[in-house]
């Protein structure tokens, strides 16, 4: 799928670019099948719990790495990607404590019901 994708070239669905559309959608359909069947190998594996607890809190996740993002960006100035890939373990590191109060306080707000 990858490589299909690779050998199609540039696509730009904006301006309905797609280099040879066969291809592109060969690769997409290719692409579509590897992620399932990427996603059916890793269920039959147990999974870790920080991985169940990420998850099961994806809504949080995305909001607020947007906001850690865009507050860090405002105080480094690094283009080093090792450095980017260390804050976001940072990040998500910061991001529990705050998951665990929207849960525990604002379950609404992540999209889950108060526990009656």
């Amino acid at each position: 799928g990858g490589a299909v994708a690779f050998i199609n070239g540039s696509v730009n669905m904006r301006v309905l670019r797609y280099q040879n559309p066969l291809l592109f959608y060969l690769a997409g359909v290719l692409l579509c099948l590897g992620v399932l069947g990427v996603c059916y190998q890793i269920a039959r594996v147990k999974t870790p719990k920080f991985m169940v607890f990420i998850g099961q809190n994806t809504l949080p996740v995305l909001m607020l790495n947007q906001v850690f993002i865009g507050v860090l960006k405002l105080t480094l100035s690094t283009r080093n990607p090792w450095i980017w890939f260390g804050i976001s373990i940072g990040i998500l590191g910061c991001m529990v404590p705050c998951i665990l109060f929207l849960n525990k306080f604002l379950p609404c707000s992540v999209g889950k019901r108060k526990k009656i």
